[in-house]
């Protein structure tokens, strides 16, 4: 929680990364600070930040299994740290690419510059983003801006899950969001990304929106139009369609 709220956006360059962006302050010095932990590479005990003692573990089950991929997930707090865990190891040179990244109630991580180097990953393979979010779930539209007022900017594909209507016998409905496209597209996300438009009426649902379970339970009555996704040929879709929305929304 207390990395969470420390939302100020830090300059930074990243590992691997030439260009000099801004991401969330709480998350940066999760993984990548100047205290150094114990960790055990080839029998060494050597002193490394949380980033490196964990690509440090992952390195030679890659290098000993070469058609093994990286796949990096987690949820909330866990989210928006395996999406700058993930994107950092797919500019890494000794780990296979893509990197697929799968996140479950993202917030945001990083500015505009953040987006850019981000999307210049995807162009070239390296990584694949998919964000999981539910609709009424405050939690990952936020925070919009630090106390500088500079604004954060969400990337990869979202797949937004929504609940079922009381009058349908349907399943949830859900829908896939790419984050480029010009002004329409970029003002279609700014109200879709908002604390405003996804804070509940209840406020006492907040948690009950954000947890896992509730996900788990749309995610489970999706499953079967789910399955028929491929992250690669949504991908092949976002590329093809830069500059519109693809919305994909199917009743359940």
């Amino acid at each position: 929680m207390l990395q969470d709220a420390r939302i100020i956006l830090k300059p930074c360059t990243l590992p691997n990364v030439e260009k000099e962006i801004s991401v969330h302050t709480g998350f940066h010095d999760y993984l990548f600070d100047d205290e150094k932990h114990q960790a055990n590479f080839g029998g060494l005990a050597e002193e490394a930040n949380k980033y490196e003692a964990i690509l440090y573990k992952i390195k030679p089950l890659l290098k000993a299994n070469p058609t093994f991929k990286l796949y990096v997930t987690g949820h909330s707090l866990g989210a928006s740290l395996s999406s700058l865990f993930a994107f950092v190891a797919s500019q890494d040179p000794e780990v296979q690419k893509p990197v697929t990244c799968v996140s479950i109630a993202s917030t945001y991580v990083g500015d505009a510059a953040w987006r850019e180097v981000f999307q210049a990953a995807e162009r070239a393979g390296d990584i694949r983003y998919l964000r999981v979010s539910n609709s009424v779930d405050v939690i990952p539209h936020g925070p919009p801006f630090d106390l500088g007022l500079n604004l954060y900017k969400h990337v990869g594909i979202n797949l937004r899950l929504k609940k079922e209507e009381f009058y349908a016998d349907k399943n949830p409905t859900w829908s896939l969001h790419f984050p480029t496209g010009g002004i329409i597209n970029e003002l279609g996300n700014a109200i879709r990304n908002n604390c405003i438009t996804n804070f509940g009426l209840y406020p006492s649902r907040i948690l009950f929106m954000h947890g896992c379970p509730e996900y788990g339970r749309r995610l489970e009555y999706s499953r079967d139009e789910l399955n028929k996704l491929s992250l690669n040929e949504l991908y092949e879709d976002y590329f093809k369609t830069p500059s519109k929305t693809s919305d994909k929304d199917s009743e359940l």
